[in-house]
């Protein structure tokens, strides 16, 4: 389906995430188990696309992170 390539536009090139990948946090796995944390490389795409586009956070497709989820990492 064509939905899920046409967001590639916004996700951000592998030079910019290595930049970027530097000044966020390193999160630990938590030994009592739980949901795993999702990948920051998306989170951070997710939340990109947001700011471009000034769409709500449950307006963010699922193919980038929930809305849910980027809003929680953008408000930390």
């Amino acid at each position: 389906m064509e939905s899920q390539s046409s967001f590639d536009a916004y996700r951000m090139p592998d030079a910019m995430w290595e930049k970027i990948r530097l000044l966020l946090p390193d999160y630990e796995t938590c030994l009592l188990g739980g949901r795993p944390r999702r990948d920051l490389r998306s989170v951070a795409d997710a939340i990109f696309y947001r700011l471009r586009t000034g769409c709500q956070w449950k307006a963010i497709p699922k193919s980038l992170a929930p809305g849910s989820t980027a809003h929680a990492y953008f408000q930390e």
